[in-house]
């Protein structure tokens, strides 16, 4: 879970697919156009691309949970993005 700023949502499920020494960081966004699929699709049919990344470029990859419009409309998703970052440039063992 990554901690989040709002007040209607105190957390982001995340998943960290995190080779033996990162390089960095990147941050995964599902694809979607912020109303359809969810992070829990994500996972079953992208844990496997994450995975591949990570272990084929040496950077950690943050796989996010953001809402979704109609009920989450636009700008709510990217401070979801956001706060995912200022999460993953917090942290030092996830490399420069």
């Amino acid at each position: 879970m990554v901690p989040h700023p709002d007040a209607v949502r105190d957390t982001i499920a995340a998943t960290l697919f995190r080779p033996a020494e990162p390089h960095g960081a990147l941050i995964m966004v599902h694809g979607g156009g912020w109303w359809m699929g969810d992070g829990r699709a994500r996972e079953r049919l992208g844990a496997e691309q994450a995975r591949a990344i990570a272990a084929g470029s040496g950077w950690a990859v943050l796989d996010i949970d953001v809402r979704l419009a109609p009920e989450h409309p636009y700008p709510l998703p990217v401070f979801d993005v956001l706060a995912a970052l200022d999460r993953v440039a917090g942290r030092d063992d996830l490399g420069p």
